[in-house]
């Protein structure tokens, strides 16, 4: 079989960081403009920052987070993960449609 790469490729020599953002839905537990407890099929890093989506009825928001937390779920080979969000709280708030939320952080 021939190669059929046509655009020219660079071997690696010692480490490179590379990252990778895959979209997985989510089952959230609860939410306030500090942060979300989410259950999820696999464990995530500690500390790892990620961009997450929040959807409501009447928008889909894009914020950051951090994992704070994380530990088994019930359900066997499930996690909970705590996540801080670090976009700006009145960002958050207006994302998730409410300024009645209290600041508090999981």
């Amino acid at each position: 079989m021939s190669d059929r790469r046509i655009s020219l490729r660079f071997e690696v020599v010692g480490r490179l960081r590379g990252s990778l953002a895959t979209a997985e839905d989510v089952r959230l537990h609860d939410i306030s403009p500090g942060g979300a407890l989410v259950e999820v099929a696999f464990p995530l890093p500690v500390d790892s920052q990620h961009a997450i989506q929040v959807a409501t009825f009447d928008r889909v928001s894009a914020l950051e987070a951090r994992v704070r937390h994380i530990r088994p779920a019930f359900e066997m080979g499930r996690f909970l993960i705590g996540l801080e969000f670090t976009t700006p709280e009145y960002i958050v708030r207006e994302a998730l449609g409410s300024s009645e939320f209290k600041s508090e952080t999981v």
